[in-house]
């Protein structure tokens, strides 16, 4: 996806890329925009977990998680960036036309 882009990304490459064939690739995802949305959700479910973990212990789990979201203002702000906001929006245009 990050070499040709959402609509050049084929489930040949994708597979490809993971190492395994397509038959293994269609027992996980119906389709590439399944693929594609799982991993976007999955590194964000990464950054959030590894930002709430990062914080002191005697903190209560609500500022925990506030503290957490505070210091990913620069994470999020990525997203205003052109790039990853261009990939949501091909996505979401690519899974309705589907």
């Amino acid at each position: 996806v990050t070499d040709h882009g959402l609509a050049g990304a084929t489930v040949e490459r994708i597979a490809a890329a993971a190492e395994v064939g397509r038959a293994t690739f269609f027992r996980y995802f119906s389709a590439k925009e399944d693929a594609v949305a799982e991993g976007m959700t999955g590194h964000w479910l990464d950054v959030i977990t590894a930002a709430i973990a990062a914080q002191p212990a005697q903190l209560s789990a609500h500022a925990a998680i506030l503290s957490a979201f505070e210091g990913l203002g620069d994470d999020f702000a990525a997203v205003g960036d052109g790039t990853v906001s261009d990939q949501v929006r091909e996505l979401a245009t690519l899974t309705r036309s589907s």
